[in-house]
C-alpha cells in the first residue's frame, strides 16, 4: 500500500522544490464569503421560525378569546363558540391550497413574504374591534397565514439548508409553534380579559418577521433554475410557432416538401 506523507506542509513544499515530491496542495481556509453565507442562512432560518412562532400564537387565541368576550358582556351561543374554534382550521386549508401555485409561479421569496401578510392583517382586525365577528375574521386570516407558512417554510428550508441540518431544522418548526402557543397562554394570564391588547402585543412578532424577511430572504437557486428552464421552454415554443407560420406562408417551400415526403413514404412502404 502507498504510504501517506505526514510531513508538515512547508517541508513538503521544500521537498517539491528539490524535485522529490509532487507539488503540495495548499490547505483550504474558510473565507469570509463562506462565513457570511452561513450567517445569512441562520438568519433566514430564524425568520421562518419567527413566522411559525407567530402562527403558533394564533393557535391558542380561541382559548383566551372566548373568555375575554364573555367577560366583556358578550353572550356567545354554542354555535358561535364552535365557529370561533374551527374557523382557523378552515383558513389553514385555504392557505395550504394556494401556496403551491404561489411558490411555483412567483417564487419562494414572495411566497414567504406573502404568507406573513395575512397573519399581520389578522392581528390588526382583532385589535380594531373586540367583537366576535372581528375575532372570527382575524382567526380566519391567521389560519390562512399558518397554512401558507407551513408549506412555504418547509419548501424554503429544504432548498436553503444543507442536508446534514435539514431534518433538525424541519423538526424545530414544531418546537417554535409550541413556544408560540405557550406565549399566548402566558399573555392571557398576564393581560386578562383584553383580547385587543393581546393581539396588539402579538402583532409585533409577524411584523418583525416580515421586515427581516424583506431584507434578508432571497430567492432560492432551485426555483431560479426552474424559472430559467420555464423561460427557455417558452422561448422554444415561441420560436416553433414563428417557424410554423413562416413555413405555411411559403407555398413554394411546403408544397415540394410535402410531395417529396409523400413519395418517400410510399417508396418505403413498397420496399417493405
Amino acid at each position: 500500500p502507498k504510504k501517506t506523507s505526514v510531513l508538515p506542509n512547508n517541508l513538503r513544499h521544500l521537498r517539491w522544490c528539490l524535485g522529490d515530491t509532487p507539488q503540495p496542495v495548499p490547505q483550504e481556509m474558510p473565507t469570509s464569503t463562506e462565513s457570511d453565507r452561513d450567517f445569512l442562512i441562520y438568519v433566514k432560518v430564524g425568520i421562518i421560525w419567527l413566522a411559525i412562532l407567530s402562527g403558533g400564537m394564533s393557535t391558542s387565541f380561541p382559548a383566551i378569546g372566548i373568555p375575554a368576550l364573555t367577560d366583556a358582556g358578550i353572550d356567545l351561543t354554542p354555535a358561535q363558540i364552535s365557529v370561533v374554534g374551527s374557523v382557523r382550521q378552515a383558513g389553514i386549508i385555504v392557505g395550504a391550497l394556494v401556496t403551491g401555485p404561489l411558490l411555483d409561479n412567483y417564487g419562494r421569496r414572495k411566497g414567504i413574504l406573502g404568507s406573513i401578510i395575512p397573519g399581520i392583517a389578522g392581528y390588526l382586525v382583532i385589535c380594531s374591534s373586540g367583537t366576535i365577528t372581528a375575532l372570527c375574521i382575524g382567526l380566519l386570516l391567521q389560519g390562512i397565514a399558518m397554512g401558507m407558512m407551513n408549506s412555504a417554510g418547509a419548501v424554503y428550508l429544504a432548498e436553503v439548508v444543507s442536508k446534514e441540518w435539514r431534518g433538525s431544522v424541519t423538526v424545530a418548526r414544531n418546537v417554535f409553534m409550541s413556544i408560540g402557543l405557550t406565549i399566548t397562554y402566558i399573555l392571557g394570564l398576564v393581560i386578562k380579559g383584553n383580547i385587543r391588547l393581546i393581539s396588539f402585543v402579538a402583532l409585533f412578532i409577524p411584523t418583525i418577521a416580515f421586515l427581516l424577511g424583506f431584507c434578508f430572504i432571497e430567492e432560492t437557486k432551485m426555483w431560479a433554475q426552474q424559472s430559467k428552464t420555464g423561460e427557455e421552454k417558452k422561448s422554444f415554443a415561441t420560436l416553433y410557432v414563428d417557424f410554423w407560420k413562416a413555413l405555411t406562408s411559403r407555398p413554394d417551400v411546403y408544397n415540394p416538401l410535402g410531395s417529396s415526403t409523400s413519395s418517400t413514404f410510399c417508396d418505403t412502404l413498397r420496399e417493405s
